[in-house]
């Protein structure tokens, strides 16, 4: 399950110790950065990342002030790490309910601590019900009952959403049918995966070929004649 990360610190030396290790956690997809805390508020909240990593002392915005900008996005809370020079602020930021606040320069093991804190909270948490897609250099994070469909064209797996076509990491597409569920999704296709609740109109042409018409795509999913009869039981046909 992969974990996205952003990272809201003004020097570049400590972004880049972040980022050094977190090159231990394959799991955790770094999805952006901002060196002062304006430009991390509107990218985290286009982003919705999971973990951030927030500086105490940035320019524009200091760290907490980030946290309480971000309070007002609903059904969005984060997992927050405070890395900072200075430990008077600690109280005041555990107040904030952060994971961890680490002290620069940043000690390995208490980085260990703080990630085996954030993992164990991700994993038995409910709000991961987002796939890691990427279009061009921009790394988003879908949520499920976003995606029309998917497909899978030259060994890649690709993600509709609201009009737009992401690609993903995913090997197959019942590498993604297992993170996605069977409740919502229903394989179609050989390359294809369609959300049911996406649906709008189901086309049956001359040659009894069954077509989806979805929200937010102008592309019409096939349905093979193996899963034809499934997907009429599914919707009383």
């Amino acid at each position: 399950m992969n974990l996205s990360a952003f990272i809201a610190e003004d020097e570049v030396f400590a972004r880049e110790e972040i980022k050094h290790h977190l090159s231990v956690y394959p799991e955790v997809i770094l999805v952006g950065e901002a060196d002062n805390g304006i430009d991390a508020v509107k990218n985290i909240k286009e982003l919705k990342p999971d973990l951030l990593f927030l500086d105490i002392e940035m320019p524009g915005l200091k760290g907490l002030e980030v946290i309480e900008s971000l309070s007002t996005i609903p059904s969005y809370k984060p997992f927050v790490i405070i890395v900072t020079a200075y430990d008077n602020h600690a109280i005041k930021a555990f107040e904030y309910d952060v994971v961890d606040y680490l002290l620069k320069p940043i000690d390995t093991k208490r980085f260990s601590t703080a990630m085996s804190r954030v993992l164990r909270y991700f994993s038995s948490s409910s709000h991961i019900n987002r796939i890691t897609a990427k279009r061009g250099s921009r790394i988003m994070l879908i949520p499920f009952e976003d995606i029309a469909y998917v497909s899978m064209e030259d060994s890649i797996v690709y993600i509709s959403s609201k009009g737009a076509t992401y690609s993903t990491t995913y090997r197959t597409l019942e590498d993604i049918q297992k993170e996605l569920g069977t409740k919502d999704f229903f394989r179609t296709h050989r390359g294809f995966i369609a959300n049911l609740k996406k649906i709008k109109e189901i086309k049956q042409e001359d040659s009894g070929v069954l077509l989806l018409k979805l929200e937010d795509t102008e592309t019409q999913v096939p349905v093979s004649r193996a899963k034809a009869k499934d997907l009429k039981s599914i919707f009383k046909i």
